[in-house]
């Protein structure tokens, strides 16, 4: 179950129910076709980019707003249970990733894709546990800086 909000402006939504995503046009067919060579590595992961991937409202990369969580940002979020807060850059899945960084196929790299500063997103877990995050800051972001 997945359930995805706007902090402070909008009423928490249904579990279940996921707001339409922004993507990139980039991000969505590389990501499109790095889901498709996956197993079933994280299922929770893979399932929630897929409902993503296919909700996504599509924008051009030279169009997509500087507060919006793409592939390659760096972003500040809290984990809304324990107020705890990390800072990851959201990268492609590999053997290359470096400390600091948070796959995508991962439960925490999938639900941060296409939410901007100040949406929350809430889930249940392969653990059955309620987890929730809310996005903080986008510290960089690579479409912001002329990068696609």
């Amino acid at each position: 179950m997945i359930e995805q909000t706007q902090h402070d402006r909008h009423p928490s939504r249904e579990a279940g129910e996921l707001v339409c995503v922004t993507l990139s046009t980039a991000d969505h067919g590389r990501l499109t076709q790095v889901l498709s060579r996956e197993c079933e590595a994280n299922s929770h992961a893979n399932a929630l980019l897929a409902k993503k991937l296919s909700a996504a409202r599509l924008i051009a990369p030279q169009r997509v707003p500087p507060d919006l969580v793409t592939m390659n940002s760096r972003v500040l979020f809290v984990e809304i249970d324990t107020q705890a807060v990390y800072g990851f850059t959201l990268a492609y899945p590999g053997p290359n990733m470096h400390t600091g960084e948070v796959s995508v196929l991962s439960a925490v790299g999938a639900a941060l894709l296409g939410l901007s500063t100040g949406q929350d997103i809430h889930w249940i877990g392969a653990s059955g546990r309620r987890l929730g995050l809310r996005v903080l800051d986008v510290i960089y972001q690579p479409e912001a800086n002329g990068t696609y």
